[in-house]
């Protein structure tokens, strides 16, 4: 029953800007000088239409994709086949991952972790800690509450730290929000290499978001 209520809570990739979408984030940049391109195994968590998964494989990488939307995936492999790209992209959730125990050397999730509940973060992060090797290290982010979304949204406010959204790609999705305090708490199991938080400013509305940097600890 959760489970095909978390398929069903995702994007509607039909309403995205693809050429928006389909553009790698600078941390994806810096992500590739810090670990180098030697042929790890890298997860793209909620890889969407592919933009870093075929940055990754394009660099040497072995890239395994995982996202809940149909869409996007078949997009993603269209891309990776004219591209000539190996990329191993699977239908799944971020709470139950379909890999091996210390499988990967590296995961990223952009924007992905807080499209859920508080449960399916933690439930996330677990899966993340268990398929990473010791030392491996994931680059995700994190929704801050003190986005103007949490304040100002126009979905439906389940608790004071989650909202329904109820309008364009996201209509429907959960999305958890939090602060510095309840993100620690929830990255216990992790070294936090860094953390930064970053706003961003628009015409009616400000996005704010953690930047995380992790590694699993080697014992």
């Amino acid at each position: 029953m959760r489970t095909d209520l978390l398929m069903k809570n995702k994007w509607n990739w039909e309403l995205a800007d693809e050429d928006s979408w389909s553009q790698p984030v600078p941390e994806a940049y810096y992500l590739l000088a810090r670990w180098g391109k030697n042929g790890a195994k890298i997860l793209d968590l909620g890889c969407g239409i592919g933009r870093h998964s075929l940055l990754f494989a394009a660099s040497g990488y072995e890239v395994s994709a995982i996202d809940s939307s149909v869409e996007a995936l078949r997009s993603l492999k269209e891309k990776a086949m004219r591209e000539k790209l190996l990329i191993d992209s699977r239908r799944a959730l971020m709470t139950e991952l379909p890999y091996e125990d210390e499988y990967f050397d590296y995961v990223i999730a952009f924007h992905v972790i807080y499209h859920g509940y508080r449960r399916d973060v933690e439930e996330a992060l677990s899966e993340i800690r268990r398929v990473l090797k010791p030392g491996g290290e994931c680059f995700a982010t994190f929704n801050s509450s003190e986005s103007s979304s949490l304040r100002n949204t126009k979905g439906k406010r389940i608790d004071r730290r989650t909202v329904i959204k109820s309008e364009g790609i996201e209509d429907g999705v959960p999305h958890y929000y939090v602060d510095v305090t309840v993100l620690r708490k929830l990255l216990k199991g992790f070294d936090i290499m860094s953390l930064r938080k970053i706003r961003e400013y628009f015409d009616k509305r400000t996005s704010s978001h953690f930047f995380v940097l992790l590694q699993k600890p080697e014992n």
